[in-house]
């Protein structure tokens, strides 16, 4: 099975794609490919991108170089991915919603091309 394991952020975006099989009684992972992405195109603090850059960026260029050939390669089908759960905001806790919409941003790409 092949399962991607993602942590959102938009200067350490991080993903691992990593081949999980059984041997024995043991789960093995081989690690197919593992990088930590600047996403931005610019060399502006994070605070001062807005999201609808931070969403063009990851969906023209981050998106199509780091996953959209393993989905290819591997068929959409066929992987798993765990996606980092991002905080929702509340009166409490302000969260972080540059990062809960670019998890909404993958999860439909990923839906979109059948995973």
């Amino acid at each position: 099975m092949l399962v991607c394991s993602v942590d959102f952020g938009v200067v350490n975006f991080a993903y691992c794609f990593m081949h999980v099989h059984a041997s024995k009684d043991i789960l093995l992972c081989d690690i197919l490919k593992w990088s930590v992405e600047d996403i931005r195109q610019t060399t502006q603090k994070v605070t001062k991108i807005p999201i609808s850059e931070i969403t063009t960026c990851f969906t023209q260029h981050t998106f199509p170089l780091h996953f959209q050939t393993i989905l290819d390669e591997h068929g959409a089908a066929n992987v798993v991915f765990l996606l980092e759960q991002q905080p929702s905001a509340c009166r409490f806790r302000p969260g972080n919603p540059k990062m809960k919409v670019l998890s909404h941003v993958l999860q439909a790409l990923l839906i979109n091309r059948g995973v």
